[in-house]
């Protein structure tokens, strides 16, 4: 046995083999402590929740063109609510937030309000032949396209994003063919070089009649300028391109039947009131736009949460299972911009949501993809992740099948963060709540006119319902013994990630470049131990995020046993810490600074000038908005210099890790320092340079959205 093991594996190992113990006994058909349901209540919501029930939803909701903001968008929600209503949700209510292109909800700018009953797009020479109707295909339209009725030549621009194409090329008046994302080329072709509009075309000859789903998504100032675009397939594109080629005129017709006007960001809420903590809740959520069908994307997920809610009422009024001891609460949202709005007009959400699950795209059949339990980042890690990922587990050993739905075993992974959804917005740091989001990918029909219903498979649905429906009752029901055995477990669980964490540190340190000066190795030493406290750190985060279902200021016996788990795992967790820490720190990192041997990983960054660390020492800021910064609000109250920097050049890595950024964002909080933050973030990501970290810092500060705890103004 190696050094680095004989010194650091003992404890954290023995604590591996009581998490391993309880998946044994898992496997051999027990519910896991780590899963606190009772058999009768487990087989009660595999009994009553349906995919095939939710099938019917999905088909229904799927005939909507669910644009945000939009008239449309509403018949959706209002149909989600009546039927919440018939099930016995009393307080099923229908929720409106003002969306015209120029209200901003923390940095997001809400979507104008869109109608449309029809559009055509005609080729009138050299022959005279429908291109594309609305009616049709829903996708053939460009979201948000203003009214038309125009015809002009058309002209390949490539993929349309290109600027020195429009250098060499005069657009005016005339129709722009590109591969681009709609809105991006409308903003270059149209607004800033006159084309009458767009046709995009979907670079995909896999799927060479797909046609994909993009829209203007106008900027501040952008909503009396817009104009019009569609969307066309590959094979579609492909003809029109050989008759350009060929030296042909090609002229085309665009016909569009809509109305740019103030609308509302529409979402349904209702409630399981809870029995015992009515004030304190778990959070169920899926958001219900997108063009029609988007079937997967994310008809699956609204559908799947209203089978949800109907089994859950159903169990509950007819007496198969008592009332959760806490609230569960369903939200059906309008993606990102309603969320933000929700959180906006509802202050305190992080006091009375505990935990929260997204289901995006839970309709994918095992064989064309994974069903993904993306688990929350470092700065949100919480015990919902163990609950989570041990429902995941225990649904995959169950014989979860549908009469009309694939037979396949449930393909599944337990993954690490991504975001693009609602559970990101809640997990922001100035928000404060732990959320999941369930996933079923790769989806090849994704933001396409193929994600139609028959590509849903009903098995994954209700196995979605399943993981999620227990997992949220085993929080909103968990008494303080079930709490206890799950504590035992996240500390085992704990531990054995410090025993990896600290392998890893010691790997990256195993030599110093024997020409290192004294100071830059006495700091990459310390740096190393830094790196270990931020990893207890996301340890005690997680062991600590149970205390978030006790209500604030309770004093009930069952509170303060609650508390007292919580007091218990923290102090074991720290007890054994403290072995890692004395042989790591102590032992292991000074004889590793004595050895002076070479280092091993040659990716491993410079140290950072003593001065920077300085000064990255005493910058400390606070955020003065809450929900995760839109880039491009950011970018635009930047000064034109700034925004390069991002675009461009030594910016551009930076700008491109969005996770990076976003867990930067989180670690904001009027404490820790930019270095302390630095650090949180390499024993997350690796090893991290302070520079970018401390311009991104300093731009957020400059652009309003950071202050030091000394500054005036801005609040939430």
């Amino acid at each position: 046995m190696s050094r680095r093991t004989t010194a650091s594996i003992l404890i954290p190992l023995a604590a591996f083999f009581i998490y391993t113990a309880g998946e044994v006994g898992a496997q051999e058909g027990a519910i896991h402590p780590s899963l606190p349901l009772t058999e009768a209540v487990a087989e009660a919501l595999t009994a009553e929740l349906s995919g095939e029930i939710a099938m019917h939803h999905l088909r229904e909701i799927t005939r909507h063109h669910r644009i945000q903001a939009s008239p449309m968008m509403r018949e959706s929600a209002r149909y989600v609510r009546d039927q919440l209503g018939a099930w016995g949700y009393e307080d099923a209510s229908l929720l409106s937030y003002p969306s015209d292109g120029r209200i901003t909800y923390q940095t997001w700018l809400s979507p104008v309000g869109w109608t449309v009953d029809e559009a055509e797009l005609w080729m009138t020479s050299p022959r005279r032949e429908r291109i594309a109707r609305y009616s049709e295909i829903a996708n053939h339209l460009v979201t948000l396209s203003a009214p038309a009725d125009e015809e002009g030549l058309l002209v390949d621009a490539g993929t349309g994003l290109d600027p020195a194409f429009y250098d060499s090329t005069d657009v005016g008046g005339k129709i722009v063919l590109a591969s681009g994302y709609g809105g991006d080329v409308h903003r270059l072709a149209v607004l800033q070089h006159g084309a009458l509009g767009v046709v995009c075309w979907n670079d995909n000859p896999d799927r060479p009649d797909q046609v994909r789903y993009t829209g203007m998504w106008p900027r501040a100032g952008e909503r009396e300028r817009l104009r019009w675009g569609f969307n066309i397939s590959w094979r579609q594109a492909r003809e029109l391109k050989r008759l350009l080629e060929a030296g042909e005129e090609v002229r085309l017709h665009a016909r569009v039947e809509s109305e740019i006007q103030d609308g509302s960001l529409d979402m349904v809420t209702a409630s399981l009131r809870g029995r015992r903590y009515p004030d304190q809740e778990i959070l169920l959520l899926a958001h219900l736009d997108h063009p029609r069908p988007s079937a997967n994307d994310n008809a699956s997920g609204c559908a799947a949460l209203m089978d949800i809610a109907r089994a859950l009422e159903r169990l509950v009024s007819e007496g198969t299972l008592a009332a959760p001891a806490r609230t569960i609460r369903f939200l059906w949202v309008s993606e990102m911009f309603g969320t933000a709005a929700w959180i906006d007009a509802n202050p305190g959400l992080g006091d009375r949501i505990a935990f929260a699950i997204n289901l995006d795209m839970v309709g994918t059949p095992p064989g064309t993809s994974v069903l993904h339990l993306f688990q929350a980042p470092a700065s949100a890690s919480s015990i919902l992740d163990d609950v989570t990922s041990r429902a995941v587990r225990w649904a995959s050993r169950k014989d979860l099948f549908e009469p009309r739905g694939t037979r396949s075993p449930m393909n599944y992974e337990v993954s690490s963060y991504s975001g693009g959804s609602d559970h990101y917005m809640l997990m922001d740091g100035a928000v404060g709540i732990p959320s999941v989001m369930l996933n079923t990918s790769p989806d090849p029909y994704y933001h396409s006119s193929e994600d139609t219903p028959d590509k849903v498979d009903p098995t994954t649905l209700r196995r979605a319902e399943v993981i999620a429906a227990a997992a949220a009752w085993s929080l909103a029901d968990l008494s303080p013994s079930r709490a206890d055995a799950l504590l035992q477990e996240r500390v085992a669980l704990g531990l054995h990630r410090l025993h990896t964490d600290q392998l890893t540190v010691l790997d990256m340190l195993e030599g110093l470049d024997p020409e290192m000066e004294d100071v830059e190795a006495a700091l990459l030493v310390r740096d190393a131990g830094k790196l270990l406290e931020a990893q207890l750190d996301r340890e005690m985060r997680a062991v600590s995020s149970l205390e978030r279902l006790v209500p604030v200021g309770s004093d009930s016996l069952t509170a303060e046993r609650l508390r007292a788990a919580v007091i218990r795992a923290r102090a074991q967790l720290e007890a054994h810490a403290a072995v890692i820490r004395q042989r790591v720190m102590e032992t292991e990192l000074n004889r590793i600074a004595e050895a002076r041997g070479m280092l091993p990983l040659p990716q491993l960054l410079p140290i950072a000038p003593l001065e920077a660390r300085e000064e990255a020492s005493a910058l400390v800021l606070e955020r003065t908005t809450r929900g995760p910064i839109n880039d491009q609000w950011l970018l635009s109250h930047l000064p034109e210099e700034r925004r390069l920097y991002y675009m461009r050049g030594a910016g551009r890595p930076f700008w491109n890790d969005s996770m990076l950024r976003y867990e930067l964002t989180n670690y904001i909080d009027g404490t820790r320092s930019a270095l302390d933050i630095r650090n949180a973030l390499s024993a997350q990501f690796g090893l991290q340079s302070l520079e970018p970290i401390m311009t991104y810092l300093k731009d957020l500060q400059a652009a309003g959205l950071a202050r030091t705890p000394q500054q005036e103004s801005g609040s939430y």
